[in-house]
Parts: structure tokens; sequence; C-alpha cells
């Protein structure tokens, strides 16, 4: 799935601002009704994959911010929980993140350089 920076977002007719946290409840909420067998994924336009790549933008986040994030990230890792909507591993999406050397494990910490 290609990812898009928000800089680069065309204005279209009629186009709603949404928060990050937003776009993440309508993603998860996506994801949860297509598993559901009783209500699924409909849109005669798109497929739920087209749907997902085009909400799939790039935006700035602090380090400490992406670091909190990644602590509870890593520990449903190690229980064993850690959630990808494609079935990723928690492994494969530092290397997405190209923070695979960077971040500890062990101390739950991004290190500098």
């Amino acid at each position: 799935m290609s990812q898009l920076d928000y800089r680069n977002f065309r204005k279209f007719k009629g186009q709603k601002k949404i928060s990050v946290l937003d776009l993440a409840v309508l993603v998860a909420n996506i994801l949860i009704a297509s598993r559901d067998t009783e209500i699924g994924f409909v849109d005669a336009d798109r497929t739920m994959e087209q749907l997902l790549e085009s909400l799939n933008f790039s935006f700035p986040v602090t380090p400490e911010a992406l670091e909190s994030a990644l602590w509870s990230c890593n520990m449903l890792d190690e229980k064993k929980a850690f959630f990808h909507p494609f079935g990723g591993t928690f492994d494969s999406f530092l290397k997405k993140l190209r923070l695979q050397e960077q971040f500890d494990k062990r101390y739950n910490m991004i290190k500098e350089g």
C-alpha cells in the first residue's frame, strides 16, 4: 500500500478535515466491520484495500509521541497481541518505519543517531 504525503493532498469539492485520531477510529471500524459476517465491507466504487489506500497519509510525529506509541506496540508484541490490519509483525512494522535498528525493545526507546 503506497503512502501519500498530506502536504501534497489535492483539494476536492466537499473535502472534510478530520484528525489523525478520527482517521484511526474510521480505519479500525472499517477493519472490524469487514471481518463481521453480518456487516462486511460494501462500496460499489472501490475495494476495501483501495479505500484504505486513499486514507493512507504521512503525518509529522514527534519522536516522544512515536516512542510512547511504540512502547505500547512492543508490550503487546511481547504478549503476542500486536495487531496489524494486514497481518504484519511488530518487527516488520518497525522495518517499514525504518526504526528496526533504532528502537531498543528492551528499554522501549528510540536510540539517537
